[in-house]
Formats: C-alpha cells, sequence, structure tokens
C-alpha cells in the first residue's frame, strides 16, 4: 500500500484472491506440450483465463467498502502460469486506489466444483506501521488453484506458505460466511485440521472427495496483544482426494535442494535460477506445475536419459519494484496424474545495491556480499575506489575494480 494521498494498489490476483473458478475445472490426464512460458498465455487445453479462474476479477462483481471508497481502478494484469494435467491457469491483476486509511475489496461469483459460490474479501489497513515506520504491508501467500492428493499415502499435510515484508505475525484461519469472505464455499473442511500458527493444513484423515480451502491470511504486531489484524487476504483453492490402485511408493516427487518454505534472498536485477528436479520410480515425469511471480520463467521438461527423473530451471530477474518477498511453488505430476508434495520458497526481493552506491561510473553487484566499482575506458580508480580520474599517458592503463563490502 502507498503512503496516504497517494495510489495503493490492491492485488486481486491468484496469490490472494484466488483460484476460484480454477476449482471447477476438473483434472484430466493429457499429454502436455513442451513449455517455453516467456510468453505467459492464459489459455491451456481451450479454457481461457477467465473460465479457468486465472483472473476471476475480470468477469465478476467488485465492490469497494469503508471510509475510503477509492479513487479510479488502473488495471493492470500477468498471466504466471499454465497446467496441461491439471487444466488451470493462474495470472495477477493490480487495481489501484487511492486511500489513507482503510480498503475493503470483495469479489463474488460463481462456481466452483459443487455449482456453491465464491467470495473472496481484502480487509487492508494503509495507516503507518509503528514498527518499520511506513505504510503497513500486507502479508502475501501462494498456492495452485488445485492440490491433488492420494488417499492413504499421508501426503495430506498442507505447508501454506506465508511471508510479510514488515516481519509482522503472520497467522492463517478459516474463512467466515459472516465476514462475507468465503461464499457458500466456506465451512468445507474440519475445523480442527488447520494450524493456526503455523499455517499448516492436514487433511490425511478425510475422505475421497474434493474440498474448498477458504482461508485468510493475516498479519499481526509482534508486540501487540489485541487479536485485531492489520490486514486480512484471501487464499482460496480445492483438494481432490482420490483413490488409486497405483502403491504410494510410486508417487512423484521434486528434488531442488531447499527445503518447504525456505527462504531466498535475490537482489532486484539480478539473476536467480533454481533447478527443480522431479523424480517417479515406475511412471513418466509429465509435467511440473508451477506458482509463480510475474517475470518467471521455467524451461522446457527434459528428461535424463533411461530413467525416471526430469528437469527444469527456474529463472528469475526481478526488477526494482518488485521488492519484499514473493511465493514460488512447484510440484511434479506423473502420467497418471497423480501429484507430488507440493514444496514453495520465499523469494525476498532485496534493493539493488548499485542504485545506492556512490561508483562514479560503473558499478556491478549480484554477488551479495558487495558491490564492485569500476572506471571506463580510458579513467581510473582514485585511491578511495569510487572516483574516477582521466589517465593521462605516464599512468598504467590497467584499472582495477575496487570492491566495496556491504554495511
Amino acid at each position: 500500500m502507498s503512503e496516504p494521498g497517494e495510489e495503493g494498489e490492491a492485488a486481486l490476483s491468484q496469490r490472494s484472491l484466488s483460484s476460484g473458478a480454477a476449482g471447477a475445472v476438473a483434472p484430466r490426464v493429457a499429454r502436455p506440450s513442451k513449455r517455453e512460458r516467456e510468453d505467459r498465455s492464459c489459455a491451456v487445453n481451450g479454457w481461457e483465463a477467465k473460465r479457468s479462474g486465472g483472473l476471476p476479477a475480470a468477469t465478476g462483481k467488485r465492490e469497494r467498502e469503508g471510509p475510503e471508497k477509492g479513487r479510479g481502478a488502473k488495471k493492470e494484469q500477468n498471466c504466471t502460469d499454465q497446467s496441461a494435467i491439471l487444466s488451470f491457469t493462474t495470472g495477477e491483476r493490480k487495481l489501484s486506489y487511492q486511500t489513507s486509511s482503510r480498503l475493503v475489496v470483495r469479489y463474488s461469483d460463481c462456481c466452483w466444483t459443487d455449482d456453491s459460490d465464491w467470495d473472496l474479501k481484502i480487509d487492508a489497513n494503509t495507516t503507518t506501521n509503528t514498527k518499520t515506520g511506513t505504510v503497513n504491508t500486507s502479508p502475501v501467500s501462494l498456492l495452485f488453484p488445485i492440490i491433488r492428493i492420494q488417499s492413504g499415502c499421508g501426503q495430506g499435510t498442507i505447508n501454506i506458505p506465508v511471508a510479510d515484508a514488515d516481519g509482522d505475525v503472520v497467522k492463517c484461519r478459516w474463512a467466515l460466511s459472516n465476514n462475507q469472505e468465503c461464499g457458500t464455499a466456506c465451512n468445507r473442511l474440519p475445523s480442527n485440521t488447520l494450524d493456526s500458527l503455523q499455517c499448516i493444513l492436514n487433511v490425511n484423515s478425510v475422505g475421497v472427495g474434493t474440498y474448498i480451502a477458504a482461508l485468510q491470511i493475516e498479519d499481526f504486531r509482534p508486540i501487540n496483544s489485541s487479536n485485531i489484524p492489520y490486514t486480512s487476504i484471501p487464499l482460496q483453492f480445492s483438494i481432490n482426494v482420490y483413490n488409486s490402485p497405483q502403491p504410494c511408493r510410486e508417487l512423484p516427487s521434486v528434488l531442488s535442494g531447499l527445503s518447504d518454505r525456505s527462504v531466498v534472498f535475490i537482489e532486484a536485477k539480478c539473476k536467480w535460477t533454481q533447478a527443480i528436479i522431479a523424480k517417479s520410480t515406475a511412471l513418466r515425469i509429465s509435467e511440473i506445475v508451477t506458482a509463480s511471480p510475474p517475470g518467471l520463467s521455467l524451461s522446457g521438461l527434459t528428461q535424463f536419459d533411461n530413467s525416471f527423473l526430469s528437469y527444469t530451471y527456474a529463472s528469475w530477474t526481478p526488477d526494482s519494484t518488485q521488492l519484499g518477498p514473493h511465493i514460488f511453488c512447484y510440484a511434479a505430476v506423473d502420467s497418471l496424474g497423480r501429484m507430488s508434495a507440493v514444496e514453495c520458497l520465499v523469494l525476498s526481493v532485496t534493493r539493488d545495491e548499485c542504485e545506492h552506491s556512490d561508483c562514479a561510473q560503473v558499478c556491478s553487484t549480484c554477488n551479495r556480499e558487495s558491490y564492485i566499482c569500476s572506471c571506463n575506458t580510458g579513467y581510473t580508480l582514485d585511491a578511495g575506489g569510487r572516483a574516477c580520474n582521466a589517465l593521462t599517458g605516464a599512468q598504467d592503463l590497467d584499472s582495477q575494480p575496487y570492491v566495496h563490502k556491504r554495511l
């Protein structure tokens, strides 16, 4: 959110608002085409984004509430991910409003797989965060529109990824119908399946069927005993629990070398690359599905020779407008449409040190520990390692760069 009097952005997106209509698309097995997702097309198997739930705000009713009605609706949207096997697309839409204290945004429409309505609600406090001295930043969260779990295989523990740029305490709770947060899709899972403090959902004990998880992600001050959150954002997705004659030991898995919900720091304008390996003991890996921030791209899925291992590379170069935490999730899907456990990373984008350096001519960074000042041809660094002086004929032409350790 922005300072009072400036335009604040409420992100009506797959990240916070939704996956609503994506639950209306039943998973089906299909051979995916090779994916090079630089262009981020929003169509999968003939389903457009507005039909599959990628951009719910495109077709539904949107309401603003509270003391600040906001001004205008500057819109920006970006498709981010797609799955041919699970038949979903995801995307992000941003709406900019001018507000000074509180912003409430609701989106309601139909339908989940059982034709029930959804309701999605953001309630954001845009006053100053006393901890940081700046306007409060809402928490972020993200998951797939649909998660498939084979019954009896112990896959039912879902770690909900959350992060908050202000360092506030983040909790998860069930959405409430009397708060207009979940339409007719409320209370679809037993209340004791959610650990609110750890944001962990455990559905190992539920029976076969499709369930809707309608949650609110909220931030609280660490030193404040109040139960009133600063911001409440929705996260809704469907869970398909199914029976299969295939043994549990043959379920696919993903390997990245990083533990679930790890935090990775990336400097703005620096490229981050991560290999994701999918493994199966008996079946071909058909897809590595992802839920990612705008701009992240995947290489095509490549299979290791004569094995059930496949891999892809995730690459992302965030810009200076993407400072703060972002969620990146991935899972493997085999040729029968069976899904691995979901793993997620928190990608925390830090500022570009060169934008704040005092290098006179050339600055380079991306090594996370220092930035480097150097000079253009014909100049040499002075003793301080920052200023550049013109070379004379008697001076050494080999000007050595100077490494500045970050504070």
